[in-house]
Order: structure tokens, then C-alpha cells, then sequence
């Protein structure tokens, strides 16, 4: 399509370049987004949140081991003989007689340790209870066994995800740190190799500096799944990538500043003159 014309008024909707404000709400709670106060602020707290969890399951175990022995559930029918004879014990007294003394359901009795030898000779703990106390006993420690393992798993979990918190919000601060240095280290890094290089253009210095770029990012993906694997510290892990860095800024640093080539051939030539000599003597050998 061709279109002639001496001016051209074109206009443009802009209505499609507006700015739409993000949720604080939705990005409030997200590591990246907080100040260096609020990271060490919610540092302190999962750091007391896990002590204090820890010191719940502690609490709870004890709690569970000075519980009394747990009364046997009432059945329907014991319900309603205790409401029949409640209900006949208020009809002989508004009959203006006596209340009969009926005797009331047995308490279940508790177990009862009988020790009748020396204790070097039972071999386990429930011997020394009566032979009919041993399987109520048994069940009774199975169920609070079981109920304790239950409420240590929970704990635990919930320990567990606010240390994997802890380190993912440590990890978040000192890396902070770690991005501020890491700017000096490749000024070190940069200006050096561009007084080695010493050629034009984008090709080569480009690809040298993405080379360096993308070392740097492995070991901070590293580093980091180091400290969620908990085998480094967050600030370690933060921190080797840099001290990765150092010595190479301080070696192209040294080169740069004693205007040396960056890579000698002269010993690679040696030794490959050396080989060659060496092949020559021995087919000249042979053929003698």
C-alpha cells in the first residue's frame, strides 16, 4: 500500500503505555522486596520461633508423661443404668422413703506393681506388674507413644520450614553485601582484561566479559543450593562467589600493571620443539 501526501498528522494511543500500580500487598512479604532492617528483624524472629518451638516439644513430652491414666469411655448402656438409678433414687426420696444403698459400678483399678524377687532378675519393666495389668498397660503406652511421635513429627515440621525460612531470608541479606562488592571485584576484573586484550570491537571483549558474568552466576545458584541444602552457611554462601572472584581480579590486576602477556606460549613452544626432536632422533635412529 503507497500513500502520498505533503504532511501527516499521526495520532498515537497512549492509552496503552499507561502505569498500573502493582499491589503492595502482593509484593510486601516477598524477601526481595524488604529493607536490610526488615530482614534482620524477621531473622530475630524465625531464630525465637525455632527456639521456641524446640522448647515445645520438649514441654509437650513432659506434659505426656505426667498425664494420668485415661478413664474408660462410658458405653450407652452404662449411661443408662446410671440415669435409671438416679431416677429411682429421687422417686424413693419424694416418697419420703430412704434412698437404697446400691452399690455403684466398680473403678477400674490401676495397675499394681508386685515385687517379689530382687529386680536384677526381671528382664523387662512390665514383669513387674500382675499378669492381668500387662495388656491394658501395653495399650495404654502404645497409644501415648504413638500420640507423642504425632506431636513431635508436627513440631518438627513446623521447626523445619521456618529454618528453611531462615536461611532463605539470611541468604537474601548478606547477599546485598555480596552484590555491592562483587561491583568493585569486576572493576578489577574488567579494566585489566581490557588493557591485556587490547583489540577492537565488541566480539571478543564481549565474550570474555560474558564468560567471567556467567561464572559468577553459577556460583551464586550453587552457593545458594549449598544453603538451602544446609552444607553452608547463608553468609558463606553469599560470600564465595566472591572471594572466588578476588584472586583473579588481583592476577589480571598485576598482569595489567606490569604490561605482561596474559598467556605465555613460550614453555608450550619448548615442549612441543622438545617432542619434535625427540620423534626425529628416533626415526633417524631406526632408519641407521
Amino acid at each position: 500500500m503507497r500513500t502520498n501526501f505533503r504532511s501527516w498528522t499521526k495520532v498515537w494511543d497512549m492509552r496503552e503505555f499507561e502505569m498500573v500500580s502493582t499491589d503492595k500487598d502482593r509484593i510486601a512479604g516477598n524477601r526481595a522486596m524488604l529493607s536490610m532492617n526488615q530482614l534482620r528483624e524477621n531473622i530475630d524472629s524465625l531464630n525465637r520461633v525455632m527456639e521456641s518451638g524446640k522448647q515445645a516439644i520438649a514441654d509437650d513430652l513432659l506434659t505426656a508423661l505426667k498425664r494420668k491414666p485415661i478413664k474408660p469411655k462410658l458405653t450407652a448402656q452404662d449411661s443408662l443404668n446410671q440415669a435409671l438409678a438416679l431416677k429411682q433414687k429421687l422417686g424413693n426420696i419424694k416418697a419420703g422413703g430412704k434412698p437404697q444403698n446400691r452399690k455403684e459400678p466398680a473403678k477400674p483399678a490401676l495397675p499394681v506393681q508386685v515385687l517379689d524377687k530382687p529386680l536384677d532378675q526381671y528382664t523387662s519393666f512390665d514383669q513387674t506388674f500382675r499378669v492381668e495389668d500387662r495388656p491394658k498397660m501395653m495399650k495404654e503406652a502404645h497409644n501415648r507413644a504413638r500420640g507423642g511421635i504425632s506431636t513431635v513429627e508436627t513440631r518438627s515440621s513446623q521447626i523445619e520450614n521456618r529454618r528453611m525460612e531462615y536461611v532463605k531470608t539470611g541468604y537474601e541479606l548478606y547477599a546485598k553485601y555480596s552484590f555491592a562488592l562483587v561491583c568493585f571485584i569486576f572493576l578489577f576484573i574488567g579494566a585489566p582484561m581490557g588493557a591485556i586484550i587490547r583489540k577492537g570491537g565488541f566480539g571478543y571483549p564481549i565474550l570474555v566479559s560474558i564468560i567471567f558474568f556467567v561464572t559468577f552466576i553459577m556460583l551464586i545458584i550453587l552457593c545458594r543450593k549449598l544453603a538451602e541444602g544446609y552444607l553452608m552457611t547463608p553468609f558463606w554462601a553469599a560470600m564465595v562467589p566472591c572471594i572466588v572472584l578476588i584472586p583473579i581480579g588481583v592476577f589480571l590486576t598485576r598482569k595489567a600493571m606490569n604490561d605482561s602477556a596474559m598467556f605465555s606460549t613460550d614453555r608450550l613452544d619448548r615442549v612441543v620443539r622438545w617432542i619434535r626432536n625427540r620423534r626425529k632422533n628416533k626415526k633417524t635412529a631406526a632408519v641407521s
